[in-house]
């Protein structure tokens, strides 16, 4: 995410792009990066429509990364709730349910 934030252009609108693409991967809603910015939501929608998708990607990324250290340690005790949440979500691996024998 760095990356992609550090490489806007260094004017007006790249700050502007910037800030509505941090607050984005970090979970605000479009009326907080409105106020932020200066814009109305509908207006923010319509000019960084593509800058808030973007940034909330990002963000379900980071929180999956999360999880799925948690889930496997990663240099911190483990997570055996995150583990089972990951395996179910991410991987693919079908609920049965509670009782039932295969």
């Amino acid at each position: 995410m760095r990356d992609e934030i550090e490489s806007l252009p260094d004017t007006e609108s790249g700050r502007l792009r910037r800030c509505v693409l941090a607050l984005a991967a970090y979970g605000a809603r479009d009326d907080e990066i409105g106020t932020a910015v200066g814009l109305d939501p509908v207006a923010l929608v319509e000019r960084h429509g593509g800058d808030l998708e973007q940034g909330r990607r990002m963000l379900g990324a980071n929180i999956r990364l999360e999880l799925l250290r948690s889930a496997t340690g990663d240099g911190r005790p483990w997570s055996l709730s995150a583990a089972v949440y990951a395996l179910r979500h991410f991987l693919g691996t079908p609920s049965a349910p509670r009782g039932h024998r295969g």
